[in-house]
């Protein structure tokens, strides 16, 4: 009498465990991915703003040009991100303001969180946008153009 009890309970056990690991694996990836999206966006966000305020307040001499600027940002960003991948970088130069168009895919298979999170083609655009005003300079540039004299009594 015993045996058929104990055989009753075993399948139990198995088809429990087989719902409860399975639900909690699709929790702990969902958890993992979204951990990992959010990272890649901070570190978009962050290089691009670093890397681009850098770039603008470079010496003349030393500056970069626009391809050169691409090009590096590209690659620090491929370095540190986890889930997306750079497809394109671009530069929108105006007269005090640069902006800076950093486009890239989110690797998702479900055609529906696709459409949620990137569009219809599974991509974004984030625009970082620097203001390369410097008061001070301007203020001297200003001052030279008028042909005031400084401090010391000479032209600048």
């Amino acid at each position: 009498m015993k045996t058929i009890i104990r055989m009753k309970k075993t399948g139990y056990y198995t088809v429990e465990a087989t719902f409860i690991v399975t639900i909690c694996i699709v929790i702990l990836m969902a958890i993992l991915y979204t951990g990992l999206y959010v990272h890649d966006r901070i570190i978009i966000e962050a290089v691009t703003s670093r890397q681009t305020s850098f770039w603008i307040h470079q010496d003349e001499d030393e500056k970069w040009n626009e391809e050169e600027f691409t090009d590096e940002l590209k690659n620090d960003l491929d370095r540190k991100l986890f889930l997306f991948t750079v497809n394109h970088v671009d530069v929108d130069e105006m007269i005090i303001i640069k902006t800076v168009n950093v486009r890239y895919s989110i690797p998702i298979s479900l055609g529906f969180l696709k459409r949620i999170w990137g569009g219809n083609d599974g991509a974004r655009t984030e625009c970082i946008s620097v203001s390369e005003v410097r008061p001070a300079k301007w203020k001297w540039d200003a001052d030279a153009i008028k042909g005031e004299k400084n401090d010391q009594g000479t032209m600048e």
